[in-house]
C-alpha cells in the first residue's frame, strides 16, 4: 500500500483506492477518489510548479515509496526556475561586451 500525504500534512490519501491525480485550472493538485469523491492534495503558485509536484510525486511511488508529500509551493517554484534554460550570454563570442552606438 502507498499512501500520499497531501500538502498541508492533515490528510492522507491511498494511493490504491484514488482513481486518478491531474492538475486542475486553478493550479491546484486533485485527486479523485472511489465514490467520485475530489480532494485537493496541493495547491502551486502556477501550472508549472503543480505539474512538476504531480509528476515529482508519480516518480516517488513509481519507485516504490511507501509513503510520500506533496511538496511546498516555494520548493517547487524553486525547482521549476532552476530546471529552465539560462538566458543568453550578454557577452559576445571573444568575452567582450558588446559596443552600444549612438545617444543623444
Amino acid at each position: 500500500m502507498t499512501f500520499v500525504l497531501n500538502q498541508k500534512a492533515d490528510m492522507l490519501l491511498n494511493v490504491e483506492r484514488c482513481s486518478y491525480l491531474y492538475v486542475g485550472e486553478d493550479n491546484c493538485v486533485k485527486a479523485i477518489m472511489d465514490g467520485a469523491k475530489m480532494v485537493r492534495a496541493g495547491t502551486y503558485t502556477d501550472y508549472d510548479c503543480a505539474c512538476a509536484a504531480l509528476e515529482d510525486v508519480a516518480a516517488r511511488i513509481k519507485s516504490g515509496d511507501k509513503l510520500c508529500r506533496f511538496a511546498a509551493s516555494e520548493a517547487m517554484l524553486t525547482k521549476v526556475v532552476n530546471s529552465r534554460d539560462p538566458a543568453r550570454d550578454k557577452f559576445a563570442a571573444n568575452g567582450k561586451k558588446t559596443v552600444r552606438r549612438g545617444g543623444s
